[in-house]
């Protein structure tokens, strides 16, 4: 099983227009946990935050460009 980038899933959820606080509010964590994860490569969250980041980037990232691909 291949280990999860959480700073590129953070980038990525950065990318598409949310703050660190918008990504702690929406995933009932910290902003400084969300720096942390975003700034220390190889930083692991607890598995219930890492499945709300994940759900999370699959509603805004994924979804989002499939959901445009379709309007193209």
């Amino acid at each position: 099983m291949r280990a999860m980038n959480w700073t590129s899933l953070i980038a990525d959820l950065r990318g598409a227009g949310l703050t660190r606080a918008d990504i702690a509010t929406q995933t009932g964590s910290g902003t400084s946990t969300i720096a942390d994860l975003e700034m220390i490569d190889g930083r692991e969250p607890r598995y219930a935050l890492g499945q709300r980041l994940i759900e999370l980037h699959t509603k805004v990232c994924i979804l989002r460009q499939s959901s445009q691909g379709k309007a193209a």
